[in-house]
């Protein structure tokens, strides 16, 4: 009789035992802190996790606490009946061990101030709720806030589209060009490229040619005071193209308006990305 009670109690136990969530998992993530702007690979082991570690493949489904989920790859999925294929973890070389690959502000399709200081996130099996232990509880991330470091050069806001206003700045004092440096009046030379409305090659879309931005009003930059140096522009409008046509990124070099002096080297460094939202 004792054999059998001590049989039953066992027998409880294990039932209670697997009938709990998993609670938990370990996770780290390269590099050990990060901002909304940098890329990130978070790792998850989840070893303490039987359910999970006996699944064949692991999704993650993240969010901003209070926020966005990751809109840049159309949103978590169904959490009960199927994750978002494109949040399928990697498997990595430690058994358990599973990875994702992101930058916060593309995951999300937010800036960093709507992303905030926390990225909520919940390891878990393709179709969760199926049984207990499929998945672990909210698990948290912190987010570095940016620290605004100066260039040269930069945009602003730096995602923006064809038809938002963006600015363009030169903070002349941050510059290593001697020719530069003694300048009172600045231009801008700038250039687009994209596709049609037919999906074919822009190629190299001039807003002036380079002997003609003298004669161009609209690409003299103004002084702000300081050394600092903007121009505004809607690209839509700011650029010759047609309706239909999709800017893809903007091109620009500082110059001076004999085009003797300019900012040197190539436009790696000088140019942005322009969004195209459907």
């Amino acid at each position: 009789m004792k054999k059998y009670i001590l049989t039953v109690i066992s027998f409880l136990v294990v039932g209670f035992t697997y009938a709990q969530n998993c609670g938990s998992a370990t996770f780290r993530t390269e590099p050990a802190t990060f901002t909304a702007e940098d890329q990130v690979t978070l790792f998850v082991d989840v070893s303490g996790c039987p359910v999970l570690a006996a699944k064949p493949d692991l999704y993650l489904w993240i969010f901003v606490p209070g926020g966005p989920g990751p809109d840049g790859v159309g949103g978590n999925g169904d959490f009960c009946n199927g994750s978002n294929p494109n949040l399928k973890m990697t498997p990595t070389d430690n058994a358990n061990e599973y990875s994702y690959t992101f930058t916060p502000v593309a995951l999300f399709d937010a800036t960093p101030a709507e992303i905030g200081t926390s990225i909520g996130f919940i390891p878990k099996a393709f179709a969760a709720c199926k049984e207990a232990g499929d998945q672990t509880s909210d698990l948290f991330l912190s987010v570095e806030p940016l620290v605004f470091v100066e260039k040269v050069n930069r945009s602003f806001p730096n995602k923006f589209t064809a038809d938002d206003v963006v600015t363009l700045y030169f903070h002349q004092p941050l510059t290593e060009d001697e020719g530069m440096k003694s300048l009172t009046d600045v231009y801008v030379y700038t250039a687009i490229n994209g596709t049609d409305a037919d999906g074919n090659d822009l190629g190299w879309v001039e807003r002036a040619p380079w002997d003609q931005v003298v004669n161009t009003p609209e690409l003299k930059m103004n002084h702000e005071g300081n050394g600092v140096y903007s121009l505004h522009l809607v690209p839509k409008d700011f650029y010759p193209v047609n309706p239909g046509d999709k800017i893809t990124r903007i091109f620009y070099k500082f110059r001076s308006a004999d085009g003797n002096s300019a900012i040197p080297g190539g436009f790696d460094n000088f140019q942005a990305e322009v969004l195209n939202l459907e």
